[in-house]
């Protein structure tokens, strides 16, 4: 042998492969979080504009019990079966308040809240 060494070492080897894998590992973990996210604003923004249709509807007719429970069973079949949206007249104005359980939030809950004020 003359000293020198040709190609790498098992143990060079070995540890380029476990930095790798953490790398690979932490990229998999935030695509799967950037997943959750997209789809949790996906739903607040599915939230916002059900109640803000709600108002605009509100504009044309008063709010009435029919009117609420389609948007009622709108919500529901969007956002899903956990969905709990109320729509009540509140001083001249009205206050939409759409809530789903969500494991992430840290009462389980997420709330969209909007209050309205519709002038003839």
């Amino acid at each position: 042998m003359d000293g020198k060494q040709q190609g790498m070492t098992l143990l060079e080897v070995l540890l380029a492969m476990t930095v790798l894998t953490f790398g690979l590992s932490s990229i998999a973990a935030l695509q799967v979080r950037s997943l959750q996210v997209v789809e949790q604003g996906r739903r607040d923004t599915q939230a916002v504009y059900l109640a803000q249709a709600l108002l605009e509807r509100v504009r044309d007719v008063p709010l009435n019990h029919e009117q609420v429970t389609s948007w009622q069973a709108v919500a529901r079949e969007l956002l899903g079966a956990s969905v709990q949206a109320t729509a009540r007249q509140a001083g001249g104005g009205i206050e939409v308040d759409i809530r789903w359980r969500d494991k992430r939030e840290a009462d389980g809950v997420r709330v969209v809240s909007l209050q309205g004020r519709v002038v003839p």
